[in-house]
């Protein structure tokens, strides 16, 4: 006789995930009139085995309904999480009825129907068919991905708990000649203990993700990097990211190596969002940045903070990127930068835009230091409504500044450096601050300053950050300063020195 858990896994396995699609068409059927469809989506479980879907999540799905008709397809039709039904303009012809099944953008299932639309009813079910996923449960799984014909690279992977790999010395998965190019969500869990020791090129979790490959939804903690004296493209979450890594977190003690060294990713070429390191990173050369070491042309910086120190031996670090090649935009860094030339809060060196970000942590290094970027080329109004927050900014030689390194500007527009930062050159040399929105040295702003203060700050709300819940930023009252709202939890919780 079955017990109650047999009989409980025995429903689950047979139940399926199906959308009914009524279409009822009335009235004259000229084109937009009176034709109506009603879709009518229900689901249930995909079953037990590899591929499970969680009941937490059935309810969480919102669906993308693609038509395409006689006329050719219509604009897709978003149908928000808990929608029971809704309805839809036709008219009569061949229809093909495409429906995308998603949680936060990940995609759980999709079905497809051509069916010829008559006069009076017409009903059509749609039979959803799963992505097919493989659930990560322990350190043993993690080892199988791109090492067991049945983990390939290119699976889609979902983790079901935390996982410590701390008694592991971690290869990564991927690499450049046979890298990632799956998905895999770590909804929201943790994997601990992740630790390389004389690693080489791309040592991280992942060492190389594809231009098809994600990873979100993924914390990591305790993770302690060391690469080869010749080691290059190191990160917590990868090597070498050409992909999407989102909703991501790096917690750790030290990610050090030769040149590319990130918290997060060393070099980037993809989409980082939504994203956070604190742990320190260490370059015994060039381009070292508490997230992402170099992010070079096409990878997209968006709504990322890192709070980790960085130290390079050599030239460009950034408490957020080392070296930028392209868009950085509403992100910030709190940790402390030390390095060669080209040191900067956020971005050591950059010939691409910066956007609505700031610094905090003190920087020093040899020549072209600066709160915010150390060296830029003269891209006009490149490095645009950024403040500055940093106490002090250190530079051996000549060249400094409150916001920017070296002087050009025709890269600076509207731009804001708390008032009372020390500025030092010429081996601690006083500098003559050159206040203005469009100089080095950016325009004063005063502190503690209020959340309206911010907004409002310049000649007609020249920095115009909005606070609102539709706003990406939001502000903290107890640190004194906008902090991001859709980042994950762990927020860094450093306030502005005074």
């Amino acid at each position: 006789m079955k017990t109650k858990l047999q009989k409980s896994l025995t429903y689950l396995f047979f139940r399926s995930i199906l959308i009914m699609a009524a279409l009822l068409l009335t009235g004259c059927f000229s084109p937009w009139a009176d034709d109506q469809a009603v879709i009518t989506l229900n689901f249930r479980e995909r079953g037990i085995g590899r591929s499970i879907l969680y009941q937490d999540e059935m309810n969480e799905l919102e669906h993308i309904i693609e038509l395409i008709g006689p006329e050719g397809p219509l604009q897709k039709i978003n149908v928000p999480e808990g929608t029971a039904s809704v309805r839809i303009p036709v008219e009569t012809g061949l229809w093909e009825i495409n429906v995308e099944a998603l949680n936060e953008g990940f995609l759980f299932a999709e079905g497809s129907a051509v069916e010829e639309i008559k006069p009076g009813v017409n009903q059509i079910s749609i039979t959803m068919n799963p992505i097919d996923f493989i659930r990560v449960s322990s350190s043993a799984d993690l080892e199988k991905i791109g090492n067991d014909p049945a983990w390939p690279l290119g699976g889609n992977y979902r983790m079901d708990r935390d996982i410590d790999i701390s008694d592991i010395n971690w290869i990564p998965i991927g690499t450049t000649g046979d890298p990632f190019t799956g998905s895999f969500d770590g909804r929201g869990y943790t994997i601990s203990g992740l630790t390389i020791t004389d690693g080489g090129a791309d040592s991280s979790l992942f060492g190389v993700i594809s231009n098809t490959g994600m990873v979100r939804n993924l914390c990591l903690t305790e993770v302690n990097i060391s690469g080869t004296p010749g080691s290059s493209n190191l990160g917590g979450i990868a090597g070498t990211n050409h992909g999407t890594i989102e909703y991501c977190s790096v917690y750790g003690s030290e990610i050090i190596g030769l040149s590319a060294i990130g918290g997060l990713v060393g070099y980037n070429d993809g989409t980082v969002r939504n994203s956070y390191a604190n742990i320190q990173v260490t370059s015994y050369s060039i381009n070292a940045g508490g997230l992402v070491g170099f992010n070079d042309y096409g990878g997209d910086l968006t709504e990322n903070y890192a709070s980790g120190d960085v130290i390079a031996f050599g030239n460009n670090a950034g408490g957020l990127v080392g070296l930028n090649r392209h868009l950085i935009y509403n992100s910030f860094a709190s940790g402390n930068v030390t390095g060669g030339n080209d040191v900067g809060g956020l971005a050591g060196s950059t010939n691409a835009p910066i956007n609505t970000s700031y610094a905090l942590g003190n920087v020093s290094g040899n020549d072209n230091v600066g709160g915010l970027v150390g060296w830029t080329n003269s891209l006009p109004q490149s490095i645009t409504r950024n403040a500055a927050l940093n106490n002090t900014i250190i530079a051996k030689g000549a060249n400094a500044g409150r916001v920017l390194g070296n002087d050009s500007p025709n890269s600076l527009e509207n731009n804001f450096a708390r008032s009372n930062m020390a500025v030092f050159i010429n081996n601690d040399s006083g500098k003559t601050i050159s206040k203005g929105l469009n100089t080095i040295d950016g325009e004063d702003m005063i502190l503690p300053i209020t959340a309206e203060g911010w907004y409002s700050l310049g000649t007609n709300s020249t920095l115009n950050w909005g606070f609102s819940e539709e706003d990406v930023w939001r502000w903290d009252s107890a640190l004194g300063r906008p902090v991001l709202r859709h980042v994950g939890p762990g927020a860094d919780r450093a306030p502005i020195g005074m």
